[in-house]
């Protein structure tokens, strides 16, 4: 039997716009995470699952091109994402790379009434180098959602345009963990809660995992302009 999907949010105790949307109607996981339309959402239940977390962060670094066109003339921004990537590849500290978010979340306060597009872009790349952590505990780094806040604040920074950007954050997600890579951490989530009429979801084939992507169509993606 398929996961459910609202069985499997409760499971990981997450709430607000996530459990309402999986509440909406019966979906496995599987389908629900070719379908679900916020990449923070997708970030938010990767955080929680036994993943490595380098490449739950490389997902959400992915988001964050969105938003870079913002950062060209912002030598903050700048720095604070060259930091985060630079963890990512082995080569800066994560001291760095915190102290590099915590520049960019201060200008961001200092500019959200004249430009909070841009403020949101900062927002982002701040949240990006916050998670940039190997050392937190699991259950920390997953409860402070860095990796979720990244995405949310990328759609925000496309204004009128964030439902778009949104999806576009989701499909971004889902090229960098799609449903095989995180299939048997959902399983690993179902054994612990069998007793309680949690099912773990088999092994999905290629062709029940290609069925479920196309029941989200991916509008072309956008770019801050």
């Amino acid at each position: 039997m398929a996961t459910p999907m609202r069985s499997f949010i409760d499971r990981l105790g997450l709430a607000g716009g996530i459990a309402e949307w999986a509440a909406e109607e019966p979906r496995s996981v599987m389908v629900a995470w070719a379908t679900c339309p916020r990449g923070e959402w997708l970030l938010q239940i990767a955080a929680q699952l036994s993943l490595e977390r380098t490449r739950v962060m490389r997902a959400a670094a992915e988001t964050a091109t969105l938003i870079a066109p913002l950062l060209v003339d912002d030598l903050i921004g700048t720095r604070a994402l060259a930091a985060a990537h630079g963890w990512l590849a082995g080569t800066t500290r994560a001291a760095e790379c915190w102290a590099a978010a915590t520049d960019a979340a201060h200008r961001a306060e200092l500019i959200e009434a004249a430009d909070p597009a841009s403020a949101h872009a900062l927002r982002a790349v701040a949240a990006l180098g916050f998670g940039c952590d190997g050392a937190a505990d699991a259950a920390y780094w997953a409860s402070r959602a860095y990796v979720a806040d990244v995405a949310h604040h990328v759609a925000r920074a496309h204004g009128p345009a964030s439902t778009r950007a949104h999806r576009d954050c989701a499909d971004l997600v889902r090229d960098h963990l799609p449903y095989e890579r995180i299939a048997s951490a959902v399983q690993e989530i179902g054994r612990t809660t069998r007793s309680s009429g949690f099912h773990a979801v088999g092994p999905a084939t290629l062709a029940e995992i290609e069925d479920a992507t196309q029941l989200g169509a991916r509008p072309a993606r956008i770019r801050a302009s």
